[in-house]
């Protein structure tokens, strides 16, 4: 029984490329692991992980778009992504910035009128 299933293995595996594998890439790749999960666990509850998800499913498709060759989906991507960004570096960061400065100036004034 044994040695059918090491003759199935090698006739499925013959001329496959296998590289050598050492003790060091093993540790290299747990240390990139625990990295990344550490990370991920770091920014899970916060909003940064709505962001993360958004950019990994946005990858996903432009991957996809790739793959199958979808050439109106490689063309529209570029156009509608900069939308959001451009949303908030430039509507939402000004409304917040002059929030703050309208918030300061009325403590500072009630500061003034004690």
């Amino acid at each position: 029984m044994l040695d059918w299933i090491k003759s199935i293995l090698d006739n499925y595996t013959n001329g496959m490329y296998f590289p050598n594998i050492h003790i060091k890439d093993v540790i290299e790749i747990l240390i990139v692991a625990v990295i990344v999960y550490e990370i991920m666990l770091w920014i899970k509850n916060t909003k940064a992980w709505m962001l993360l998800r958004g950019i990994i499913m946005l990858g996903v498709f432009i991957l996809l778009a790739w793959i199958f060759q979808l050439e109106l989906l490689k063309y529209f991507v570029p156009l509608i992504c900069p939308i959001p960004v451009s949303f908030y570096f430039d509507i939402f960061d000004g409304l917040l910035q002059a929030y703050v400065f309208v918030f300061l100036t009325a403590l500072f004034m009630t500061e003034e009128m004690e």
